[in-house]
């Protein structure tokens, strides 16, 4: 009998794309990577991705579309499911969601007039006026619990990837980034903890290339100061097989 196709679902913020314009095909992101060496360890199993990451993806509307996707997956809904956000949800910005939404809304020119204001600007707006964040710490925790004891009822597999490092120039531009991702991977880890399910895996990724020599320079794009390169890619595919060591199911 031909076994049930091993179904993979993935998702994420932009760092789960491709950025072709970077160096990053759609060949080479890890999902593509991860899926293409299941296929080489178990070619007795067809294996399906569905990456449904989105660019500035926040754990509420991921956790959405994951919602949303479900009734169409049956039990269990995914052989593995990854997890990857917090970026978007936690990054410093210079104005409130509200705000931000009254600036989308002005016409053209003078929206990019207040928008490159607010780019000159963001250091200093950042450093000295309150902290704004997509995502208040207590609503992306308990939103991000909900979703993990969710999965793990409803997948066989869930590997929650934490938030990566990122430069000393966009930490230099957004004052206070990194002590926000390092807030919110506690947070991340403290929901993986609680549930202390053995189908629930928390990936490291912000120890495995802070722990690799020049492994920001190398994993995390120059230009933006937070998207993953090519190598970046590679290490979050590798992170994910190591999980998977020599389990069949």
């Amino acid at each position: 009998m031909t076994p049930e196709p091993l179904l993979v679902r993935v998702y994420g913020d932009s760092l789960s794309l491709p950025r072709v314009s970077e160096g990053v095909a759609a060949g080479a992101t890890y999902p593509e990577l991860f899926c293409r060496e299941l296929r080489r360890r178990r070619p007795e199993r067809d294996v399906i991705l569905f990456n449904r990451a989105r660019g500035a993806g926040t754990v509420t509307t991921l956790v959405a579309d994951y919602l949303r996707d479900a009734g169409y997956f049956g039990n269990p809904g995914a052989d593995r499911l990854v997890i990857q956000c917090g970026i978007c949800d936690c990054a410093p910005r210079p104005l409130p969601p509200a705000m931000r939404g009254l600036v989308a809304r002005l016409p053209g020119r003078l929206r990019q007039g207040v928008v490159g204001l607010l780019h000159e600007h963001r250091p200093r707006l950042v450093s000295f006026g309150p902290v704004w964040r997509e995502t208040r710490p207590s609503s992306f925790h308990r939103t991000y619990a909900y979703w993990l004891g969710l999965a793990v009822r409803e997948c066989v597999r869930v590997y929650a990837v934490n938030i990566a490092p990122v430069t000393d120039s966009l930490e230099a531009h957004s004052p206070g980034l990194r002590a926000s991702i390092a807030l919110y991977n506690r947070l991340i880890g403290e929901a993986v903890d609680a549930l202390g399910s053995k189908s629930l895996v928390l990936l490291d990724a912000h120890a495995a290339i802070s722990a690799r020599p020049r492994g920001i320079e190398a994993c995390i794009n120059a230009n933006d100061g937070h998207h993953l390169t090519a190598e970046g890619h590679r290490l979050y595919s590798e992170l994910v097989l190591e999980r998977e060591g020599a389990t069949e199911s």
